[in-house]
């Protein structure tokens, strides 16, 4: 059995791969944003057009999260790799108006990609951000010149996922439209809980599953 950490790390270094075989066949690098829901919103506000180049990508995964919830933040997601697998006391018992955060980042983001003409979260996206780090470092190789990007794109992660602990649950947009996707009444295949083994499924107060989750969900 494959464990979180170790399809986590495969999932990276399989996108890597993709990326550098991408760029080397000149084929561009827009693989993973393709499949955005958020950054299809956000290239739909900055060029006032509908990027039908994006349509098929971004359908497909918002069926898969439809049908099999919030997998790509539990499973896939590579800003849970540089996260701590404890959970994060201090912000036990906070207001869970927060909680509603994710949505207003996704419509501020949405405004000013439309105001400035570009996708501007994108520049904030950790996931872009790796991506694009690690877009940096192949062109190093055939350019010879360092670039910015090199420091700027990790210094910008590590501030978001280790100053910002509950970027996942706080902030991320990508992370807000998945829970809405996954809300949908629709057929879903997921997993389900024992109800002979789940004493919160008997009215008892448990919360063990709470307390044992780092992004206290």
């Amino acid at each position: 059995m494959i464990k979180l950490s170790k399809l986590r790390i495969i999932t990276l270094l399989a996108g890597v791969g993709v990326i550098i075989g991408a760029t080397a066949a000149g084929k561009g690098i827009g693989t993973f944003c393709n499949l955005c829901p958020v950054g299809f919103l956000q290239v739909t506000a900055a060029s006032r057009s509908i990027p039908t180049g994006m349509i098929i990508g971004v359908s497909i995964g918002v069926v898969l999260v439809i049908v099999l919830g919030r997998f790509f933040c539990a499973w896939l997601c590579p800003s849970a790799l540089v996260k701590s697998s404890q959970p994060d006391r201090k912000y036990a018992g906070k207001s869970s108006a927060l909680k509603y955060m994710p949505y207003i980042v996704l419509v501020l983001a949405v405004i000013v990609s439309f105001i400035v003409q570009f996708p501007i979260f994108c520049l904030a996206c950790p996931i872009g951000l790796f991506f694009g780090f690690i877009y940096a470092v192949f062109r190093l190789f055939h350019t010879f010149e360092p670039e910015w990007n090199l420091i700027i794109f990790p210094a910008i992660i590590v501030l978001e996922l280790i100053i910002f602990r509950r970027w996942c649950s706080y902030i991320c947009p990508v992370s807000g439209v998945f829970t809405l996707l996954a809300k949908l009444p629709l057929p879903k295949l997921r997993l389900k809980v024992n109800s002979h083994t789940c004493l919160l499924s008997r009215n008892i107060p448990c919360h063990a599953c709470e307390k044992g989750c780092p992004e206290g969900v």
